[in-house]
């Protein structure tokens, strides 16, 4: 997939499309990492889920029963 470069301000930018942000589970809202590696432009979403993020939201409230 190609994409064209655009000026935006001082900088070029580029949009990405709805099929990459919807496999990268991303949206208007969300940070992504930008590295290079052997050339190339790495994007990574940082707002990935974490296991001990999830396991902090447990409460009495939402906590099931074991089966």
């Amino acid at each position: 997939m190609q994409v064209k470069l655009k000026k935006w301000g001082d900088s070029l930018a580029f949009i990405l499309p709805k099929d990459i942000l919807k496999s990268l589970n991303v949206d208007e809202n969300s940070t992504l990492e930008l590295s290079i590696h052997d050339g190339k432009l790495i994007a990574e979403p940082t707002n990935k889920l974490k296991l001990e993020d999830l396991v902090s939201q447990i409460n009495n409230s939402n906590i099931h029963a074991e089966i």
